[in-house]
């Protein structure tokens, strides 16, 4: 059995409710981690591994529940695309040089492919979304507002939806 299979298996057996209280559980213990590694100075050996063992746990359980919700899985890449792409455009502000030229291009493209959406229950515009590559991909998105989900690969590029 191969380490998919085995989190599936894991998943499974325990259910979604408990892997959320595991993952909880598992984000403290990091936090922990960290902490004592900046409250003690320990060493860089010893604190990388206490530190990949907690990152380890805390990836396994997140990974479980992509694992069995793909959606999730793509969900969770577009959030981290757009959230990368906000920081290099902070970074390009923060040098005020500009920045060099491939990461003035990655934050031209992120300004070129990127939407805003209304949410359809409340009509709060969302954050903005990074546009991704197929057109036939379903990412759900959270309204920070009203926490309403919906579809935005439904919604037309750059149109407003009001409820």
């Amino acid at each position: 059995m191969n380490l998919i299979d085995k989190q599936i298996e894991v998943f499974k057996h325990y259910g979604p409710a408990d892997q959320l209280e595991m993952l909880v559980e598992e984000c403290a213990e990091l936090i922990l981690a960290i902490r004592k590694f900046k409250r003690n100075n320990l060493s860089p050996e010893l604190i990388n591994y206490q530190i990949a063992e907690e990152m380890a746990d805390t990836l396994n359980v997140i990974e479980q529940f992509v694992l069995v919700n793909p959606q999730l899985g793509k969900m969770i890449d577009t959030i981290k695309e757009n959230k990368t792409n906000r920081q290099l455009k902070r970074i390009m502000k923060e040098t005020s040089t500009g920045g060099d030229t491939i990461l003035t291009n990655i934050v031209e493209d992120f300004e070129r492919n990127t939407d805003y959406l209304n949410c359809p229950d409340c009509g709060v515009e969302t954050e903005r979304i990074y546009a991704w590559g197929k057109s036939n991909e379903s990412i759900l998105v959270r309204c920070t507002k009203c926490g309403g989900v919906f579809e935005a690969a439904k919604i037309e590029r750059g149109a407003a939806i009001n409820g």
